[in-house]
């Protein structure tokens, strides 16, 4: 039987699966309605087995290597499994069902993937998809598993040919990209020279040698996991926090999500002077146009997260500021050049070194910028995505967020061990995006009966035009009246000419 060898970085992840930690990248898909059974079924063998990666199992050989080899006795009823949800059928028995999927390994002798369709949700169902990390990434994930879906409910099933270049197709229904980059708003820069290589990892690999203060949040992790996801916010008043105080949508989601551990944290009676907390981040390094193509192709940079600020726009204005000094570096390629060499060493060593890496840092943290229209999977309309990351060695936390449909969802996998209450974490999550968006709202309405048109720039805190004809005592108190209602105090403003700078 015909045979392929696996890449180096996907080998790499093959080999980190553990007791308590899989590599197991899972998403659902909610649906007001129920899917008819058979019209799934036809879906996946239609759209998503296309993919010759999907009926390919991993096998080893007589030298110790691992290849790919189409499975003999594939058969979906083997990876499509229909199941109910007790009771009222609502979210917390959901989370419960995921909870109990998520610890699951899945069967080594047969392609690592698996889809559940859950009933009774809600008047409607969910699908529930579990795909190990060394078959794809979760960019490339996102892509090949959106291509399956449909702009409307009447999608033709058409039959889909093996296309000529192994596991890559293009939907042109879908709008061919569906998924930009993992922290799309960061630029990394590849590394061009053998010197700049070796400097580059050395400063990745000195990064790490430092451990953080130990806090709830880390601790021995076990094998049952727990879930929770945000309710939806929208995305255009997040995105309007960026624009009024500064910062991209990335840095405001990043801010948000600081804010909701120092929340998690205060009310665990942890000392906040100088706290950071360590997250690790996947960025895409594809290149464009190779998102459909299955496999592993990022890297991971480091951020410290200053959870010990309290001010939300303080905090916002720190994370860009270590959000700008990562930007343009070589630091998502360095790593990848990390891993990919670890894909070549005994899966002992490799876990090793992985769980090194890991154990230094609190969560991983991902934010999927998705479709901004909703989809229709198996004729029904897509309500709401979430995905989980998965996490390797003794991280207990994994924080994922993804906009889908004008909305951003944050999604959380947590170890049952270290943090029994993880719905909290997304409550807090929600209500520091919240706070963001009203104290944007007070500004943007003050400028607007001032006529200023708001803009941030480096070394100011807000700087805006259009008050000509104001008068400047009339203009100040709008602006102090903003932001005492923001609870933001300035030291110093200038008027002149109708513009106007600040420096709170």
């Amino acid at each position: 039987m015909k045979t392929e060898p696996i890449s180096q970085i996907d080998n790499f992840w093959r080999n980190l699966d553990g007791p308590t930690n899989l590599m197991i990248i899972t998403a659902v898909f909610e649906f007001g309605q129920p899917i008819d059974y058979a019209r799934l079924q036809a879906t996946i063998e239609n759209r998503w087995l296309v993919f010759d990666r999907f009926k390919k199992r991993i096998k080893k050989t007589a030298f110790g290597g691992f290849r790919w080899e189409i499975d003999p006795e594939f058969h979906i009823r083997s990876h499509l499994h229909r199941v109910a949800l007790p009771g009222k059928g609502g979210r917390e028995e959901l989370q419960d069902m995921i909870a109990d999927l998520t610890a699951m390994p899945l069967d080594p002798s047969k392609p690592l993937w698996q889809v559940h369709l859950i009933e009774n949700y809600n008047g409607g169902c969910a699908l529930f998809w579990r795909i190990h990390h060394c078959i794809a990434d979760g960019i490339s994930l996102a892509n090949v598993l959106l291509s399956t879906a449909d702009k409307t409910a009447d999608g033709e099933l058409e039959v889909k040919k093996t296309p000529e270049k192994r596991d890559v197709i293009k939907r042109g229904k879908s709008g061919g990209k569906i998924f930009g980059g993992v922290f799309n708003s960061l630029s990394f820069k590849p590394l061009k020279t053998a010197a700049a290589d070796l400097s580059d990892i050395g400063l990745v690999l000195c990064k790490q040698i430092i451990s953080e203060p130990k806090t709830v949040l880390k601790g021995r992790v076990g094998v049952r996991k727990s879930v929770a996801w945000s309710e939806p916010l929208s995305l255009d008043a997040a995105k309007s926090v960026g624009r009024v105080f500064g910062g991209t949508l990335n840095d405001v989601l990043v801010s948000a999500v600081t804010g909701a551990l120092r929340r998690y944290l205060m009310e665990r009676n942890t000392p906040m002077s100088g706290l950071n907390l360590r997250v690790s981040m996947p960025v895409n390094i594809r290149p464009r146009g190779t998102e459909l193509e299955l496999g592993n192709r990022f890297g991971l940079v480091s951020l410290s997260l200053p959870v010990f600020i309290e001010d939300p726009i303080l905090r916002l204005n720190e994370v860009k500021r270590r959000n700008d000094r990562i930007k343009g570096s070589t630091e998502a390629s360095a790593s990848f050049r990390i891993l990919k060499a670890m894909g070549r060493a005994p899966a002992n060593i490799a876990k090793k070194t992985a769980d090194f890496f890991a154990d230094k840092g609190t969560a991983v943290l991902s934010n999927v910028p998705g479709p901004s229209t909703p989809l229709y999977f198996a004729g029904r309309k897509i309500k709401n995505i979430m995905f989980w990351v998965p996490c390797t060695g003794h991280t207990g936390m994994g924080i994922s967020i993804i906009s889908y449909a004008g909305k951003i969802i944050l999604g959380l996998a947590t170890d049952e061990s270290l943090i029994a209450d993880p719905d909290v974490i997304p409550r807090f999550f929600k209500a520091e995006m919240e706070d963001m968006i009203k104290r944007a709202r007070i500004i943007d309405e003050s400028a607007d009966n001032a006529g200023v048109a708001w803009e941030h720039s480096p070394g100011v805190d807000f700087e805006g035009s259009g008050a000509a004809g104001i008068p400047e005592t009339q203009y100040l108190s709008i602006i102090d009246k903003a932001c005492k209602k923001c609870d933001i105090s300035f030291h110093d403003a200038n008027v002149k000419n109708g513009d106007i700078r600040i420096s709170a």
